[in-house]
Protein backbone atom coordinates (compact mmCIF):
# COMPACT_ATOMS: atom_id res chain seq x y z
CA UNK A 1 0.00 0.00 0.00
CA UNK A 2 1.20 3.85 -0.78
CA UNK A 3 2.74 5.93 1.84
CA UNK A 4 -0.09 8.52 2.69
CA UNK A 5 2.55 11.50 1.93
CA UNK A 6 0.43 13.77 4.06
CA UNK A 7 0.55 11.41 7.06
CA UNK A 8 4.03 10.73 6.61
CA UNK A 9 5.25 14.77 5.95
CA UNK A 10 3.60 15.70 9.30
CA UNK A 11 4.83 12.78 11.28
CA UNK A 12 8.46 13.86 9.79
CA UNK A 13 7.48 17.52 11.01
CA UNK A 14 6.69 16.35 14.51
CA UNK A 15 9.77 14.22 14.83
CA UNK A 16 12.74 16.71 13.46
CA UNK A 17 10.53 19.12 15.71
CA UNK A 18 11.01 17.18 19.21
CA UNK A 19 14.69 16.32 18.25
CA UNK A 20 15.66 19.60 17.33
CA UNK A 21 13.95 20.94 20.94
CA UNK A 22 16.31 18.68 22.58
CA UNK A 23 19.41 19.43 20.52
CA UNK A 24 19.61 17.00 18.28
CA UNK A 25 21.66 17.32 14.84
CA UNK A 26 20.16 15.93 11.34
CA UNK A 27 22.45 13.17 9.91
CA UNK A 28 21.69 11.00 6.68
CA UNK A 29 21.47 7.85 7.13
CA UNK A 30 21.36 5.42 3.90
CA UNK A 31 19.15 2.70 5.28
CA UNK A 32 20.22 0.01 2.97
CA UNK A 33 17.40 -2.84 1.32
CA UNK A 34 17.90 -6.11 2.47
CA UNK A 35 18.77 -4.80 6.15
CA UNK A 36 17.22 -2.88 9.04
CA UNK A 37 17.77 0.89 10.62
CA UNK A 38 19.98 -1.30 13.31
CA UNK A 39 22.26 -2.29 10.72
CA UNK A 40 22.66 0.05 8.70
CA UNK A 41 23.07 2.23 11.77
CA UNK A 42 25.55 0.27 13.46
CA UNK A 43 27.97 0.07 10.20
CA UNK A 44 27.86 4.19 10.59
CA UNK A 45 28.92 4.24 13.87
CA UNK A 46 31.57 1.36 13.78
CA UNK A 47 33.22 2.67 10.03
CA UNK A 48 32.21 6.12 9.64
CA UNK A 49 31.21 8.61 12.93
CA UNK A 50 33.66 9.86 14.84
CA UNK A 51 32.57 12.72 16.53
CA UNK A 52 30.61 12.49 19.76
CA UNK A 53 26.78 14.12 19.81
CA UNK A 54 23.25 13.61 19.60
CA UNK A 55 21.89 13.19 16.05
CA UNK A 56 18.38 12.62 14.02
CA UNK A 57 17.60 10.91 11.13
CA UNK A 58 14.63 10.45 8.51
CA UNK A 59 14.23 8.83 5.42
CA UNK A 60 13.43 5.79 3.08
CA UNK A 61 15.07 2.75 2.56
CA UNK A 62 18.24 2.05 -0.19
CA UNK A 63 15.67 1.25 -3.70
CA UNK A 64 12.48 0.52 -1.25
CA UNK A 65 10.32 4.19 -0.89
CA UNK A 66 7.57 2.42 0.21
CA UNK A 67 9.57 1.96 3.34
CA UNK A 68 10.45 4.45 5.67
CA UNK A 69 12.06 5.01 8.96
CA UNK A 70 13.40 7.26 11.89
CA UNK A 71 15.48 7.24 14.38
CA UNK A 72 17.86 8.96 17.23
CA UNK A 73 21.62 8.18 18.28
CA UNK A 74 23.69 8.92 20.39
CA UNK A 75 27.88 8.88 20.08
CA UNK A 76 29.15 9.23 23.46
CA UNK A 77 30.52 6.98 26.71
CA UNK A 78 28.21 5.34 28.81
CA UNK A 79 26.08 7.45 30.92
CA UNK A 80 22.71 5.73 32.73
CA UNK A 81 20.82 9.69 32.37
CA UNK A 82 21.65 10.01 28.40
CA UNK A 83 20.01 6.34 27.98
CA UNK A 84 17.17 7.47 29.80
CA UNK A 85 17.15 11.24 27.79
CA UNK A 86 16.85 9.07 24.96
CA UNK A 87 13.91 6.42 26.19
CA UNK A 88 11.91 10.06 27.24
CA UNK A 89 12.29 11.80 24.00
CA UNK A 90 11.27 8.99 21.92
CA UNK A 91 8.10 8.76 24.61
CA UNK A 92 7.41 12.06 24.02
CA UNK A 93 7.99 11.96 20.23
CA UNK A 94 4.60 9.87 20.95
CA UNK A 95 3.13 12.08 23.34
CA UNK A 96 3.29 15.04 20.28
CA UNK A 97 1.93 12.89 17.75
CA UNK A 98 -0.87 12.32 19.78
CA UNK A 99 -0.27 8.56 20.95
CA UNK A 100 -1.34 7.13 24.04
CA UNK A 101 -1.44 3.96 25.77
CA UNK A 102 2.46 3.66 25.51
CA UNK A 103 4.48 1.36 27.97
CA UNK A 104 8.64 0.70 28.40
CA UNK A 105 10.24 -2.65 28.71
CA UNK A 106 13.81 -3.14 29.18
CA UNK A 107 16.39 -5.92 28.23
CA UNK A 108 19.91 -7.12 29.42
CA UNK A 109 22.47 -8.63 27.80
CA UNK A 110 23.17 -11.92 30.30
CA UNK A 111 26.77 -10.99 29.58
CA UNK A 112 27.12 -7.36 29.68
CA UNK A 113 28.22 -6.06 33.12
CA UNK A 114 26.07 -2.81 33.01
CA UNK A 115 23.58 -2.71 35.79
CA UNK A 116 20.07 -1.25 35.07
CA UNK A 117 19.02 0.20 38.61
CA UNK A 118 19.97 3.74 37.54
CA UNK A 119 18.30 3.25 34.56
CA UNK A 120 15.25 1.94 36.38
CA UNK A 121 15.61 4.63 39.27
CA UNK A 122 15.35 7.50 36.43
CA UNK A 123 12.35 6.22 34.30
CA UNK A 124 10.68 5.73 37.97
CA UNK A 125 12.02 9.74 38.72
CA UNK A 126 10.33 10.60 35.23
CA UNK A 127 7.31 9.20 35.92
CA UNK A 128 7.28 7.13 32.58
CA UNK A 129 4.94 4.13 32.22
CA UNK A 130 7.69 1.52 32.90
CA UNK A 131 6.77 -2.53 33.13
CA UNK A 132 8.98 -3.33 36.28
CA UNK A 133 8.24 -6.86 35.61
CA UNK A 134 8.12 -7.33 32.22
CA UNK A 135 11.41 -8.07 30.39
CA UNK A 136 12.76 -8.18 26.45
CA UNK A 137 15.86 -10.13 24.93
CA UNK A 138 18.38 -7.70 24.30
CA UNK A 139 20.02 -7.76 20.68
CA UNK A 140 23.43 -9.10 21.09
CA UNK A 141 24.80 -6.12 19.53
CA UNK A 142 23.90 -3.92 22.63
CA UNK A 143 24.09 -4.38 26.40
CA UNK A 144 21.22 -2.89 26.77
CA UNK A 145 17.82 -3.01 24.79
CA UNK A 146 14.30 -1.13 25.57
CA UNK A 147 10.78 -1.61 23.59
CA UNK A 148 7.58 0.73 23.47
CA UNK A 149 4.69 -0.57 22.86
CA UNK A 150 1.60 0.30 22.35
CA UNK A 151 -1.44 -2.07 22.79
CA UNK A 152 0.86 -4.48 23.35
CA UNK A 153 3.06 -4.05 19.93
CA UNK A 154 6.48 -2.66 19.62
CA UNK A 155 6.21 0.66 18.09
CA UNK A 156 9.96 2.15 19.05
CA UNK A 157 13.25 -0.10 19.87
CA UNK A 158 16.65 0.60 20.60
CA UNK A 159 19.84 -0.13 22.60
CA UNK A 160 23.19 1.03 24.24
CA UNK A 161 26.52 -0.51 23.23
CA UNK A 162 29.46 0.05 25.66
CA UNK A 163 31.86 -1.17 22.62
CA UNK A 164 30.62 1.33 20.03
CA UNK A 165 30.06 3.82 22.74
CA UNK A 166 26.19 4.42 21.29
CA UNK A 167 23.14 5.01 22.54
CA UNK A 168 19.83 4.43 19.43
CA UNK A 169 16.27 4.68 19.08
CA UNK A 170 14.35 3.46 15.74
CA UNK A 171 11.18 3.68 14.09
CA UNK A 172 9.28 2.06 11.11
CA UNK A 173 7.07 4.35 9.91
CA UNK A 174 4.80 0.90 9.08
CA UNK A 175 4.58 0.24 13.18
CA UNK A 176 3.10 4.20 13.51
CA UNK A 177 0.75 5.12 10.80
CA UNK A 178 -2.56 3.82 12.22
CA UNK A 179 -2.29 5.08 15.30
CA UNK A 180 -1.71 8.58 13.96
CA UNK A 181 -4.19 11.06 12.88
CA UNK A 182 -2.37 14.48 11.20
CA UNK A 183 -3.47 17.64 12.46
CA UNK A 184 -4.00 19.33 9.50
CA UNK A 185 -6.37 22.75 9.75
CA UNK A 186 -4.81 25.27 7.85
CA UNK A 187 -4.54 29.43 9.72
CA UNK A 188 -3.34 32.11 7.73
CA UNK A 189 -1.53 32.95 10.99
CA UNK A 190 0.25 30.17 13.40
CA UNK A 191 -0.05 32.74 16.54
CA UNK A 192 -1.39 36.31 17.09
CA UNK A 193 0.32 38.29 19.94
CA UNK A 194 -1.82 40.74 21.53
CA UNK A 195 -0.41 42.73 24.05
CA UNK A 196 -2.49 44.77 26.56
CA UNK A 197 -0.47 48.03 27.13
CA UNK A 198 1.97 50.38 25.43
CA UNK A 199 4.47 49.72 28.16
CA UNK A 200 4.74 45.88 26.58
CA UNK A 201 5.05 46.45 22.92
CA UNK A 202 8.81 45.58 23.34
CA UNK A 203 8.81 42.23 24.72
CA UNK A 204 5.74 41.57 22.31
CA UNK A 205 8.08 42.16 18.95
CA UNK A 206 10.83 40.04 21.32
CA UNK A 207 8.14 36.96 21.46
CA UNK A 208 7.05 37.34 17.82
CA UNK A 209 10.85 37.55 16.79
CA UNK A 210 11.86 34.39 18.74
CA UNK A 211 8.41 32.41 17.51
CA UNK A 212 9.53 33.70 13.49
CA UNK A 213 12.87 32.83 13.73
CA UNK A 214 11.33 28.71 14.82
CA UNK A 215 9.70 28.85 11.65
CA UNK A 216 6.32 29.90 12.78
CA UNK A 217 4.11 32.79 11.14
CA UNK A 218 3.25 35.50 13.48
CA UNK A 219 1.16 38.49 13.75
CA UNK A 220 1.60 41.37 16.50
CA UNK A 221 -1.19 44.18 17.21
CA UNK A 222 0.05 46.83 18.01
CA UNK A 223 -3.52 48.39 18.00
CA UNK A 224 -4.82 47.83 21.59
CA UNK A 225 -8.38 47.97 19.88
CA UNK A 226 -8.47 43.91 19.61
CA UNK A 227 -11.24 44.57 17.45
CA UNK A 228 -9.75 42.55 14.25
CA UNK A 229 -11.09 38.95 13.19
CA UNK A 230 -8.00 36.42 14.19
CA UNK A 231 -7.21 33.76 11.94
CA UNK A 232 -4.74 31.73 13.95
CA UNK A 233 -4.55 28.53 15.51
CA UNK A 234 -2.84 30.49 19.04
CA UNK A 235 -3.09 33.92 20.76
CA UNK A 236 -0.76 35.06 22.81
CA UNK A 237 -1.81 37.39 25.48
CA UNK A 238 -0.22 39.51 28.64
CA UNK A 239 0.52 43.02 30.36
CA UNK A 240 3.06 44.37 32.91
CA UNK A 241 2.38 41.92 35.18
CA UNK A 242 2.61 38.58 33.09
CA UNK A 243 5.93 39.92 32.01
CA UNK A 244 7.08 40.41 35.55
CA UNK A 245 6.33 37.25 35.99
CA UNK A 246 7.79 35.66 32.90
CA UNK A 247 4.59 34.39 31.39
CA UNK A 248 1.41 35.46 29.05
CA UNK A 249 -1.55 33.89 28.51
CA UNK A 250 -1.87 31.33 25.77
CA UNK A 251 -5.04 30.28 24.24
CA UNK A 252 -5.70 28.03 21.48
CA UNK A 253 -8.40 29.43 19.29
CA UNK A 254 -9.47 26.34 17.88
CA UNK A 255 -10.15 24.19 21.79
CA UNK A 256 -11.04 27.51 23.39
CA UNK A 257 -8.01 26.00 25.74
CA UNK A 258 -6.45 29.25 27.69
CA UNK A 259 -3.75 28.16 30.36
CA UNK A 260 -0.44 30.59 31.75
CA UNK A 261 2.83 29.68 30.03
CA UNK A 262 6.43 30.73 30.92
CA UNK A 263 8.29 32.39 28.27
CA UNK A 264 10.82 30.21 27.76
CA UNK A 265 8.94 27.55 27.24
CA UNK A 266 6.18 29.29 24.65
CA UNK A 267 7.78 27.54 21.56
CA UNK A 268 7.69 24.08 22.90
CA UNK A 269 4.33 24.62 23.65
CA UNK A 270 2.78 25.56 20.65
CA UNK A 271 4.92 23.10 18.76
CA UNK A 272 2.97 20.07 19.23
CA UNK A 273 -0.63 21.48 20.72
Amino acid sequence: MPIDSKKLEYIIDIFKGTCELNNYENYYLSIMDGTNIRDSLYKVVKKELTDKGKYYFTGPYFDDEEKFGFGIFLKEKYNPYLFVECINLAMKFLYNLGIEGSKITLGKNAASKISTEEVVDNLENLELPFEKDVEIESDEYFDLSFSITVEGSPVIKGGLSLENETIYAEIEYDDIEDLVEPKLTTYITDAYVLPKSEQVYSEALLIATDLRDSGFKVEVDYSLKNDKQIDAQFLITFDEKDIQKFRVKLIDLKTKEEKEVAINNLIEEISFI
